[in-house]
């Protein structure tokens, strides 16, 4: 009796889960001058939302009519929109759905693989391409708490100018060493990334087909450094050929693997 009970419950959890992410999306960055972004930021960004099952347009109207409701609204957490604009189908793709948008980062973004997101009754993927977030470590500031006293004679309240200026003396010490700890972590991190050794590692570490793809959505980032523009542009064009589908075949994986891993020896010859 209590399998009985049970079954109808786990036949709806299967179907839960098996459409929990019908729809995967694509937020890339288009502000190609903001190397990271911070708290506060306003930035540009295009979206694309395809569907998980291959030929399936069916969302696209549905979504169409719920894009103009997110402005003024949030989007994963921490990112709000100003504006939305160029709402169409792909020129190439038409199971494809594509537009442009005016973000504002509102809080710390956390830093996932992917985040959820659910548009109306559908729920999607979302992946961040080129999107390089850098938090503000702000700690709560001490409260001060000056109890009522009375003062007898003026002479004596040289102590309470004395607290007040030792209090202000700390804070403002406080705020400069923050602004001087988030600059120089700042400039680690951009040397970090303008280092070609950083990325060599990265790319000949990349195996599966997520790092591939983080590879080419971070692109904006490695693409100053001075490599065969005909290698970056096989690279690209490669993994663009594969990027929708659902899954990659041993060939295709390998293709992708040796277009990057002519990149990785134009970086070797250069440095040497």
């Amino acid at each position: 009796m209590v399998y009985r009970f049970l079954l109808p419950i786990f036949v709806m959890l299967m179907i839960n889960i098996s459409y929990s992410y019908e729809l995967r999306a694509k937020l890339s960055l288009q502000d190609t001058k903001k190397l990271l972004l911070f708290p506060g930021d306003i930035f540009s960004a295009h979206m694309i939302i395809w569907s998980t099952k291959e030929g399936d347009s069916s969302f696209v109207s549905d979504v169409e009519q719920e894009i103009s409701k997110l402005v003024g609204n949030k989007i994963l957490k921490s990112i709000y929109v100003i504006d939305i604009s160029d709402v169409s189908r792909n020129e190439t793709n038409v199971d494809v759905l594509e537009f442009n948008l005016s973000l504002a980062l509102i809080d710390n973004m956390r830093r996932l693989k992917s985040y959820r997101w659910n548009i109306g009754k559908h729920r999607i993927r979302v992946e961040l391409e080129g999107l390089l977030f850098a938090e503000k470590k702000i700690q709560p500031t001490k409260k001060y708490i000056i109890l009522d006293q009375v003062v007898k004679k003026e002479a004596n309240t040289w102590w309470y100018k004395l607290l007040i200026f030792v209090i202000a003396v700390s804070v403002g010490g406080y705020k400069v060493n923050e602004y001087l700890k988030i600059k120089k972590e700042n400039k680690i991190l951009k040397d970090k990334l303008e280092n070609s050794n950083y990325w060599k590692n990265k790319f000949e570490s990349a195996q599966t087909r997520e790092q591939l793809e983080e590879i080419y959505r971070i692109r904006k980032s490695w693409r100053e450094l001075k490599i065969d523009n005909e290698k970056v542009d096989n690279f690209f064009v490669c993994i663009n050929e594969k990027q929708y589908k659902q899954q990659w075949t041993e060939y295709e994986m390998y293709e992708v693997k040796e277009s990057l891993k002519k990149i990785t020896e134009s970086i070797e010859c250069q440095d040497a």
